[in-house]
C-alpha cells in the first residue's frame, strides 16, 4: 500500500496514480474493504509517514492520508514508521547510522493530524527516558520497540525497575540485518556466546 502512496514508486497513469488523492485511492479502498469484512473488530494501520528518499512520500501527504484513513478505516491505532525498505537498504550499504529517535517527528506530525486516534511511535527509541519524554509531551500514545527488545528481551522489566541490571542497547551494527539478508538465523552482536549458540541451534522458519 505504501508503494501506491509514494509519488516515487507510483508512476501509474490511471485513477490510482498521479495526484495525491489518486495515490490514496487504492489504500483507502483496501481499508474500506477490511472494515466492511471485519465489522467492529479492532484494526490498526502501519503507516510509513515519510520515505526519506528523493521524490518520495512526504510528511504533509501522510498527514492528509491519516485524516482520510481515520474516516474510512476507523482504526484503533496508527503505528507510525519512517523510511522504506529501500531507504534502509541504502543506509546499510553506505554504512550510515540512523540518528536516535529518528521517527519521533513523524509520529508527532501524525498525532497532530488525527489527535483523537492513538498513535504508536517507533524508530530508535532505545531508552526509557526518551520514551517517557515523548509520551509526557503528547507526541505519541504508545511506544513500539523491535530491535531494542531483540537486543535485550528484559528491556521492559529493566525499564520498570523490576530487574536492576542495565539495559543492553542496540548499537545499530546491522548484524541482525546481515543475518536475515543471508537467510541465516538472526542474532544480536550484543548477545553472549551462549545466547548466539542457542539461536543458531533453533529451527528456522522459512517463508
Amino acid at each position: 500500500l505504501a508503494s501506491f502512496l509514494s509519488p516515487r514508486t507510483n508512476v501509474r497513469e490511471d485513477e490510482y496514480g498521479g495526484t495525491p488523492e489518486r495515490r490514496m485511492a487504492f489504500p483507502l479502498e483496501v481499508a474500506a474493504a477490511v472494515r466492511g469484512a471485519v465489522g467492529d473488530w479492532p484494526v490498526g494501520y502501519r503507516l510509513m509517514a515519510r520515505e526519506f528518499l528523493e521524490g518520495g512520500f512526504a510528511i504533509e501527504e501522510s498527514q492528509a492520508f491519516a485524516v482520510r484513513l481515520a474516516e474510512v478505516l476507523r482504526p484503533c491505532y496508527i503505528s507510525v514508521a519512517a523510511g522504506s525498505h529501500e531507504c534502509w537498504t541504502s543506509c546499510f550499504h553506505e554504512g550510515t547510522r540512523l540518528p536516535d529517535m529518528f521517527g519521533v517527528h513523524e509520529a508527532e506530525a501524525i498525532k497532530k493530524a488525527v489527535p483523537h486516534l492513538p498513535v504508536i511511535a517507533s524508530g530508535r527509541l532505545g531508552t526509557p527516558a526518551d520514551c517517557e519524554a515523548l509520551l509526557e509531551r503528547g507526541g505519541a500514545d504508545m511506544i513500539g520497540l523491535s530491535r531494542a527488545l531483540f537486543a535485550d528481551a528484559e528491556w521492559i522489566r529493566k525499564a520498570s525497575g523490576e530487574v536492576k541490571e542495565p539495559i543492553r542497547p542496540c548499537t545499530q551494527c546491522a548484524t541482525c540485518v546481515r543475518q536475515v539478508c543471508s537467510s541465516m538465523p538472526a542474532f544480536c552482536s550484543q548477545w553472549s556466546a551462549e545466547e548466539r549458540l542457542q539461536r543458531l541451534k533453533a529451527p528456522m522458519i522459512r517463508i
